[in-house]
């Protein structure tokens, strides 16, 4: 019998059968915590990109907002436009009052002044931000400035190119979950994998028992990953509204433009559907390995509570096309 290395669970992890060429030219035992760090880089992997497409998704919304008619910066501006409004007076003052043979003194040319300096330090600061937030968005990181124009092309072409990425993060995702949890129930281990394993998670809600429902932690997932399309349809959507706006400026640039929004937003609906299905082949996965860790080890109250979640996992390892050899215990 080989001897068992010091690792992450003590002394419950053996040593795999996999050996890997080292510097030295002597063999190194691949150790349950290599399948574990793999597994969970993986899931970080898929974590920061889905990050990062949400971030995306809310600028390129907040910048569509803001560049609609009825803005809240446009409604400002327009309230702000008369300077005797009620808008106006609660952010600067009420101008000065005075009699009508006093309104020639210097007191009052010198209030009326200044009055008249902060409503228009005031209104110049309102168009600055209108123009600002009205007329394009800000990158965040870059600094870069897309106009309002452009969102629709070049954030769909972001949003194909980071959802291209989310794809194959999920795809190595899904291939670590199968090789570790594998290796991990081959060498009789599954128990402390699957708990550790389970506490790097953030999308997915990992069961702590057989037959556990989770429908609703496993929807949230695919909402967000539905979100860069359902943006980039409405930004398309708007634009398709206001098309008559865009060819007052320019009737070939406008065209072109939503062209490839149209592009952009046809490909992305396939790109969607399949990052959909690689989600939900995730939460099946964990809810196998669930079934076979909880199902076989159940300390449910009632008999029939525990007979239900063995059946589940002898289920599972069938659906897995485990090999007989991994259920028997191994020798060296």
């Amino acid at each position: 019998m080989e001897p068992r290395s010091r690792s992450l669970y003590g002394d419950k992890c053996k040593q795999w059968p996999v050996s890997v060429p080292s510097p030295t030219g002597t063999a190194k035992r691949l150790s349950l915590f290599d399948y574990l760090t793999a597994a969970s880089a993986a899931s970080h992997r898929t974590r920061n990109v889905t990050v990062i497409l949400v971030v995306a998704s809310v600028v390129m919304f907040v910048g569509m907002l803001n560049s609609l008619h009825h803005s809240w910066a446009g409604e400002r501006l327009l309230a702000a436009s008369n300077p005797d409004s009620e808008y106006v007076t609660a952010n600067i003052g009420r101008p000065p009052i005075a009699a009508l043979k006093e309104r020639s003194s210097s007191e009052y040319l010198e209030a009326r002044d200044r009055h008249l300096a902060r409503y228009h330090e005031f209104y110049s600061a309102l168009m600055k931000t209108y123009v600002e937030t009205g007329f394009g968005v800000r990158a965040p990181f870059f600094g870069v400035f897309v106009d309002v124009n452009d969102l629709g092309a070049i954030g769909g072409l972001a949003f194909l190119i980071m959802l291209v990425m989310l794809a194959f993060s999920l795809r190595r995702e899904i291939e670590n979950l199968k090789v570790a949890f594998y290796r991990a129930f081959e060498e009789h281990s599954l128990t402390e994998l699957y708990d550790i394993l389970a506490m790097h998670q953030f999308f997915t809600v990992a069961r702590r028992q057989s037959g556990d429902n989770r429908a609703i932690a496993a929807l949230f997932p695919k909402v967000v990953c539905l979100m860069p399309l359902v943006v980039q349809i409405v930004v398309v959507a708007h634009d398709w509204v206001t098309n008559a706006t865009g060819e007052t400026l320019d009737v070939a640039h406008n065209s072109i433009l939503l062209l490839w929004e149209l592009i952009w937003t046809v490909v992305m609906i396939p790109v969607t559907a399949w990052i959909v299905v690689q989600v939900s082949r995730i939460d099946t996965i964990w809810d196998d390995w669930a079934d076979i860790r909880f199902g076989f080890t159940a300390t449910h109250v009632t008999r029939g509570s525990r007979w239900r979640a063995f059946l589940r996992g002898a289920t599972a390892i069938r659906r897995l096309h485990i090999s007989e050899a991994a259920l028997s215990p191994r020798t060296a």
